[in-house]
Order: structure tokens, then C-alpha cells, then sequence
């Protein structure tokens, strides 16, 4: 067995050993900085039509630069973004010098501020197709750009594959659920809902009133950032927060 596969099976091993998305997040960060990386931003949903407000956010980046962003709305806005939801397999590199003539306006702002606050150097991977499309941008704010580029010529490929891996563990595994952190009760009545049972029925089948099933699913659509009873559904199917 090489000693890629060794590393990456070592990491995937540590990976599902994990049972939060924090934790899980700490393995990947820790993993990444072997290689230079000092900080990352991954994102996932359940599909374009997602997007923005149904995305599940991990920051990794100064606070300060994270409060100017979130205040400023430039999720919708970032490059990176764009790219992931876009599904480019390509990597997208910052250094590259089609990446800011590429760019929209807005897009432009973005990366202009990023660079203020030191993030000059980074690189993104589009993780996942279709239900769970996802991506990840990892910077490197303590290198030169030429140290930049060595780190990818050298790592590039392997911190894309660790990258799908953990992707691929969030995204599989129970990390989405317990971030959703709905109750026993409210995944019960979405379980009812996805088979096709109106509140009505539900609250007959668990002894409850309608009114208190409505209540549980209002809960439910809340926590799983969606718009309605059937996307709430579609949504905690997708990210593994209820099975039929």
C-alpha cells in the first residue's frame, strides 16, 4: 500500500470516529495543516435550488474578517461560492490569472476585502454533485506565493482527496443530523409527512392533538432551513436526519 492511500485511510479512519460535525471538523483542519494550510471554509446543501439560505456553513477564518463578511452578505456574493454551486470541477486558485478578470463586480469586492484581511492565497474545491453538492476553500495566509504554489504542485491532489473524504463522511454519516438537532418527536412527524400522512392523521396515529403536530413540523421546517413541509422532508432525507 503506498503511503498516500496509508495517510488517507488513516485520516478516514479518525474521521468516522467522529460523531459532531465540530468534531469532525477539528480531524479535517488538523489533517490540512500538515500541508501548509492555516485556515478553510466548507459549505454543503442539499442542491442549487438550496441556496443561500439553505446551506450549511464551517468557518475556519479570523473573526473579524468572519463578522465583515456575514454583516456584509458576501456569501452570496464569493467566488468560491459561485464556483461550487456551479459545480466546476476545476479547482478554482486564487493566484491563477483568470481568476480576478473572471470575476463579477460584487465577486470583485469580495476578493478585494479577503485580500485586506490576509487571504490572498487560497484554493477551492467543488465536493459532491446534485443532493448534498458541496465545497471547500482553504487558505494559505502564512505563505509567499511562491510557497503557495509549491504547496499545491506538492499537495494539491492529496488535499482534494482528503477534502472529498470528509465531505463524503459529513455527508453520509450522522454529523448533518445532530446539526440540525431536531427532537425525537419532530423526526417522528417528518418521518409521518414523508410517507404522505396529513397532521390530522399524524396526531391520531401518536395520540396527540393538530395542532401540537403542526407546532413539531414548524419546528422541524425552522431547523432544516427549508420552505415548506415537503422540503423539510426532501432536505432531512438528503442530510440523513431521518430514514423510512
Amino acid at each position: 500500500m503506498s503511503q498516500v492511500a496509508t495517510l488517507l485511510l488513516d485520516f478516514l479512519e479518525r474521521l468516522r470516529a467522529t460523531a459532531t460535525l465540530d468534531e469532525a471538523w477539528q480531524v479535517y483542519m488538523g489533517e490540512i495543516r500538515k500541508y501548509g494550510a492555516t485556515h478553510a471554509g466548507y459549505g454543503v446543501t442539499t442542491g442549487a435550488t438550496d441556496f443561500p439560505d439553505g446551506a450549511i456553513r464551517y468557518y475556519d477564518y479570523r473573526e473579524d474578517f468572519l463578522r465583515r463578511y456575514d454583516e456584509a452578505g458576501h456569501f452570496v456574493n464569493d467566488s468560491s461560492v459561485a464556483h461550487c454551486v456551479l459545480g466546476r470541477k476545476e479547482p478554482l486558485i486564487s493566484t491563477d490569472p483568470r481568476f480576478l478578470p473572471s470575476l463579477t463586480p460584487a465577486q470583485l469586492q469580495v476578493a478585494h476585502e479577503s485580500f485586506d484581511f490576509g487571504i490572498r492565497h487560497f484554493v477551492t474545491f467543488t465536493l459532491g454533485e446534485g443532493a448534498a453538492l458541496g465545497g471547500v476553500n482553504i487558505a494559505f495566509t502564512d505563505s509567499s506565493t511562491r510557497e503557495f504554489h509549491e504547496a499545491l504542485g506538492q499537495h494539491g491532489d492529496l488535499l482534494r482527496l482528503i477534502s472529498v473524504l470528509f465531505h463524503h463522511v459529513i455527508t453520509t454519516g450522522s454529523h448533518l443530523a445532530s446539526e440540525m438537532n431536531l427532537t425525537p418527536r419532530e423526526k417522528e412527524c417528518l418521518r409521518w409527512v414523508a410517507v404522505g400522512l396529513e397532521s390530522k392523521e399524524i396526531a391520531h396515529r401518536l395520540g396527540i392533538s393538530t395542532r401540537t403536530v403542526d407546532h413539531h413540523i414548524g419546528n422541524a421546517i425552522v431547523k432544516m432551513r427549508a420552505h415548506s413541509r415537503t422540503h423539510a422532508v426532501a432536505r432531512a432525507l438528503v442530510l440523513h436526519v431521518i430514514e423510512l
